[in-house]
């Protein structure tokens, strides 16, 4: 739009931020998130930005807008998959529990520990939850830098949680988590809901290969990331549309 070009912002949900508004839940984060997302939404209504929320693109997309170019900013899909002995438990991802602001049950088990793992625990632990995290790899937060690592830890410092490395869960039974633990199986008792925290995968609209106009992706439905990474994949491309 600050290069003159005529804007119009297709978004499916009736609320714009994306996936901005899920990493502002955490209270840590809030502060500073918040009053960014706020200040994109200013400078939409400054720029003239016709902004089209609860609408979804379609067959008729094109024919409505007659667009010259399209980005693709559709970001991505969380990860969640089936375990056994699960469907007598909650079951939610980790997006869930940020955007609902809740979770149900009073003891989670938490499958991964990356940074949205370990920022989803904080926050569940903050509602009251007892949450035991597990994470397949030998180390937890791995794309968290050293400083932010330390922070989170100074954050959990005496809360509860239980957090297993080289851990893989296997399934439930009787509200029993049971994981491989460095080989050794366990169980834990009382377990009310399953957060997945596993990753997430680029949400690509293949409608958009058909049409006939250049198309360009930014974020991650090219290549999951994290936001400042969208954020410079988007600049990029403003420098190259004329």
């Amino acid at each position: 739009a600050k290069k003159g070009h005529r804007v119009i912002l297709i978004e499916k949900s009736g609320v714009l931020g994306g996936q901005g508004n899920l990493a502002a839940t955490p209270k840590h984060k809030t502060r500073d998130l918040k009053p960014f997302i706020e200040f994109l939404k200013r400078e939409l209504i400054r720029l003239h930005v016709k902004v089209r929320l609860n609408e979804a693109y379609g067959k008729d997309t094109m024919e409505k807008y007659k667009a010259d170019i399209i980005i693709e900013a559709t970001g991505a899909n969380p990860v969640k998959f089936s375990l056994p002995g699960m469907e007598n438990l909650n079951a939610l991802t980790a997006w869930d529990v940020l955007q609902q602001k809740d979770c149900p049950g009073e003891t989670v088990a938490l499958i991964g520990a990356g940074e949205v793992g370990m920022e989803t625990a904080e926050y569940l632990i903050q509602l009251g939850k007892k949450v035991y995290i597990f994470e397949m790899q030998p180390t937890f937060a791995k794309d968290m830098n050293s400083t932010e690592k330390e922070y989170l830890l100074r954050r959990l410092d005496f809360s509860d949680f239980e957090l297993f490395v080289d851990a893989k869960v296997v399934g439930f039974q009787d509200h029993k988590v049971i994981f491989d633990h460095s080989g050794l199986w366990k169980k834990i008792d009382g377990i009310d809901t399953v957060v997945f925290a596993v990753g997430s995968k680029s949400n690509h609209l293949p409608e958009l290969d058909q049409v006939n106009v250049p198309v360009y992706s930014v974020g991650d439905a090219v290549k999951i990331g994290r936001m400042f990474e969208a954020m410079h994949s988007s600049f990029m491309l403003r420098e190259q549309i004329d």
